[in-house]
């Protein structure tokens, strides 16, 4: 938090919309390689109905999502 206030301080509000619109593209391709990239994987490989297959790891990504340490 320190840093981003003093990045806020120093460079103005444009660096922090800056970084935003990055992360934001960050998530957005995330997901486009997840629904395009592994859900053709998961129909054209596996032969698997692709809403099934996700709800069936719903859990399992949970628990992988929770307990991943930095």
């Amino acid at each position: 938090f320190a840093l981003m206030t003093w990045v806020a301080g120093t460079l103005g509000f444009d660096a922090l919309t800056a970084l935003g619109q990055l992360v934001f593209l960050n998530y957005l391709g995330c997901f486009l390689i997840i629904a395009i990239f592994y859900g053709g994987m998961i129909k054209l490989i596996a032969r698997q109905p692709i809403v099934d297959f996700f709800r069936g790891i719903v859990d399992a990504m949970a628990v992988s999502y929770s307990t991943a340490s930095s």
